[in-house]
């Protein structure tokens, strides 16, 4: 069973409540933050929701959460580093027009 520290979870959300908020905020008045306003609200969602599925007891249980894959963050991440980013272009779903295919 995984248990995730709350403090952790608590500093997660502690940095994208008011980021998510200030940029909701400013989206009202700079309609070019729409997109960054409606990241920053995804962001706080997975920062502050757990993803394993809750077991009988009511506890989260990473044993009967489904999977799929075997790749990890990880993985992803130093796999980036060696190979670069080829192949992950993100066209209209790029964040910000990162890695945006033209």
């Amino acid at each position: 069973m995984i248990s995730t520290s709350s403090r952790t979870q608590d500093s997660l959300s502690h940095f994208f409540l008011p980021l998510s908020s200030m940029v909701a905020v400013k989206s009202k008045v700079f309609k070019n933050l729409e997109d960054a306003a409606e990241f920053a609200k995804i962001g706080r969602y997975y920062a502050a929701e757990s993803m394993l599925m809750l077991d009988d007891k009511g506890q989260y249980n990473s044993e009967i959460t489904p999977s799929y894959g075997n790749d990890t963050l990880q993985d992803f991440f130093e796999n980036s580093i060696k190979y670069g980013l080829k192949g992950q272009e993100l066209g209209d779903q790029a964040v910000f027009g990162i890695n945006k295919k033209d």
